[in-house]
């Protein structure tokens, strides 16, 4: 829970069963993501982008677009060694 204080866990269980294997997807491609930052390989990231549930629906071009909206609206935050991502 975010507040004014800080930051705090919120505990609510163990995950259904159902869900473990979305959250799990989510997760792997997460850890993917982040090593692919931390490697400076920015030829993964469109990969990675590409092969999320929300994103494989689209065509390559819409999706190719759609990630290099995303890498010039958050361009301050990222990597200079992987602006070229896009």
């Amino acid at each position: 829970m975010f507040s004014g204080l800080g930051i705090a866990p919120v505990f609510a269980g163990r995950l259904p069963a159902a869900l473990e294997p979305v959250v799990a997807d989510h997760a792997q491609r997460q850890a993917a993501l982040l090593e692919a930052v931390m490697a400076g390989d920015g030829a993964a990231l469109f990969p990675l982008f590409r092969s999320d549930p929300l994103v494989a629906p689209l065509g390559e071009a819409r999706a190719r677009s759609l990630f290099q909206e995303m890498i010039a609206a958050t361009g301050a935050w990222i990597p200079e060694t992987l602006k070229g991502a896009a």
